[in-house]
């Protein structure tokens, strides 16, 4: 079945993003902790405006992309017209360029988009997981310009057939157009795909969840790609 990479652009777009990113993330044992609910009906709906809101607050430099199977009959899958994987990137210039490009160079952008806590979310936990990412984050890049690759999700239903290394290899090569490296959070799972496309580990950082009634310690790893 053939895979193409298309930029999300629309409403439904995001609504299929939301639905991927929660399919993908119901095996994950923390999941029950960060979010323990109970959902309402429109969880899905509000978690696509949100995204919808971060990429208006600063449409030039944050990218999204897709993966679309176009064996996929419009229909069969809700919205998103055939999305089996997405990708957001956001392209950080601290240091404005001196001759900016048509890439938004001239814009000084925030290190981090605002996430909105949910009443069905668990506030302390969310906040000492994504606030302690976040600070991590700003340790390692500082002042430095940098594409912060920011999601990769893929439907299980479709996952290993490569549409999560197209999206990735897509963020790199801008990296390597902008000159700018690429950092990123990974989880122990997806670990193994960003070292075989040249990323290295910079810091782990962990977080131990039994404060909360779970005896596990989640593991993140910030990554970084140099620019060749």
């Amino acid at each position: 079945m053939p895979l193409e990479i298309r930029e999300a652009l629309t409403e439904s777009d995001a609504l299929r993003i939301a639905t991927i990113e929660r399919d993908a993330y119901l095996p994950n044992p923390f999941n029950p902790i960060l979010f323990p609910g109970p959902l309402p009906d429109d969880a899905l709906q509000r978690r696509a405006a949100e995204l919808v809101r971060n990429k208006n607050a600063n449409p030039i430099n944050t990218k999204w992309f897709t993966v679309v199977d176009t064996d996929i009959v419009p229909g069969d899958v809700p919205g998103g017209e055939g999305m089996i994987s997405f990708a957001q990137w956001v392209i950080i210039y601290n240091n404005p360029p001196t001759k900016p490009g048509k890439e938004g160079g001239e814009t000084k952008e925030a290190t981090t988009q605002k996430r909105e806590t949910f009443p069905w979310a668990n506030a302390a936990a969310c906040d000492a997981l994504f606030g302690g990412l976040a600070k991590l984050r700003e340790e390692i890049m500082g002042s430095r310009n940098h594409i912060y690759f920011s999601y990769l999700q893929t439907d299980p239903k479709h996952e290993r057939r490569g549409a999560g290394g197209m999206l990735l290899k897509a963020c790199v090569e801008e990296g390597e157009r902008l000159g700018l490296p690429v950092l990123l959070t990974s989880s122990p799972a997806g670990r193994p795909l960003y070292v075989r496309n040249g990323f290295t580990d910079v810091k782990k950082f962990e977080l131990d969840f039994a404060q909360w009634g779970l005896d596990k310690v989640q593991e993140v790893w910030a990554m970084i790609r140099e620019p060749q």
